[in-house]
């Protein structure tokens, strides 16, 4: 089976700046599940395959998210 592999970046904004960074990779974190979780149900990773147990893809998801956390 093919490779897949997610890579994420989150830009917080705003007032979100002066928010402790633990909390913002914690939303980071939590981004990065529910992601994968999709990625998973979303892509046949038996199609990745080029050479039956020789080769297969290895697929490189980049995302940046903009994201705003809540003060509150």
């Amino acid at each position: 089976m093919g490779l897949i592999k997610i890579f994420l970046e989150s830009s917080q904004t705003g007032r979100s700046l002066f928010v402790r960074e633990d909390s913002a990779d914690a939303l980071k974190g939590r981004m990065l599940v529910i992601i994968e979780s999709i990625c998973k149900n979303m892509i046949d990773r038996k199609q990745l395959c080029i050479y039956e147990n020789e080769f297969v893809w290895c697929l490189n998801i980049d995302l940046l998210v903009f994201a705003e956390l809540s003060m509150s």
